[in-house]
């Protein structure tokens, strides 16, 4: 099974809102994932990086997630595949 990165950059200004922002574009990747046919691999766990800008009093995002292919329809489905056991959920 071919595993493929998924990735999105951006930018959010107050850090109080890190969760609110790495759970809402977790969900927005996981949409683009599945519309193109792609499930998550489930036992490799999203990955999110941040760092300060002070120039703008911001901060920079990197999400990372991981999807297998398994097909537009099924891929509304199934939660996703699991690298470890070979299974799909």
């Amino acid at each position: 099974m071919k595993i493929k990165v998924f990735k999105i950059e951006g930018t959010f200004k107050d850090d109080k809102n890190m969760l609110e922002v790495r759970t809402k574009y977790e969900q927005l990747l996981e949409d683009r994932m599945r519309e193109m046919g792609r499930v998550p691999v489930i036992n490799i766990y999203p990955q999110f990086y941040t760092s300060y800008n002070a120039e703008n009093d911001s901060y920079d995002f990197t999400l990372i997630m991981y999807g297998v292919y398994r097909g537009k329809k099924k891929a509304q489905e199934i939660i996703g595949w699991d690298s470890s056991t070979n299974e799909w959920h």
